[in-house]
């Protein structure tokens, strides 16, 4: 009987030692392969800019990413600024002098034709033959009864046909050409929903 007892105590360490290498086996296991995994720790390419880094004032009231990646800054006093991720630029006008002024909005239709509102009139930005962006005016070519008379608030884009809305007017362009201009008493906002967002 002693000797049966002295077996199942010895079977027993035996179990419980062979439990314990199997725990500790799996732990060492496991860590292992945590470790051979990289893990994100969150640096998504975020960078954060200081105020002065635009050098301009604080106010800028658009914000857009050309196909290119270059970022156009719709600002309060200086107009248009670009961002090429080396270098900020102006947008010019077309004597070659940064066009400043008030930009109020931004948008891009489908063939990549960026529009804006800039200094009391509307238009897009096109690229001469140096790479430099020049502000070409649409507002400047109206017929005198449908010149802008009062403050350009708002542009939108609604199946490419670009909206641009005064207090008093609003002017519809599709592809650089003017297809209508709708006068009113008064207009508060306009408002552009459609796929892409509000």
């Amino acid at each position: 009987m002693k000797i049966q007892t002295a077996f199942n105590l010895s079977s027993i360490k035996k179990s419980s030692i062979f439990k314990f290498i199997l725990a500790l086996n799996c732990i060492l296991l496991f860590n292992f392969f945590a470790t051979a995994q990289k893990i994100e720790t969150g640096n998504f390419f975020v960078t954060n800019y200081s105020r002065s880094f635009l050098n301009t004032v604080s106010g800028n009231w658009g914000l857009l990413q050309d196909p290119d990646g270059v970022i156009y800054i719709g600002n309060t006093y200086d107009g248009i600024l670009l961002y090429d991720g080396q270098k900020i630029r102006r947008v010019l006008n077309k004597e070659g002098l940064p066009k400043m002024g008030l930009t109020r909005s931004l948008l891009m239709d489908s063939e990549k034709t960026i529009y804006t509102i800039i200094a009391g009139e509307f238009g897009y930005i096109e690229k001469n033959e140096f790479g430099e962006s020049i502000f070409k005016s649409l507002s400047a070519n109206l017929p005198t009864k449908d010149q802008v008379n009062s403050t350009l608030w708002s542009a939108g884009i609604i199946n490419d046909t670009v909206v641009f809305q005064s207090e008093k007017s609003v002017y519809l362009y599709k592809y650089k050409k003017l297809i209508s201009v709708q006068n009113f008493s008064a207009i508060l906002h306009t408002v552009n929903i459609n796929k892409n967002g509000a």
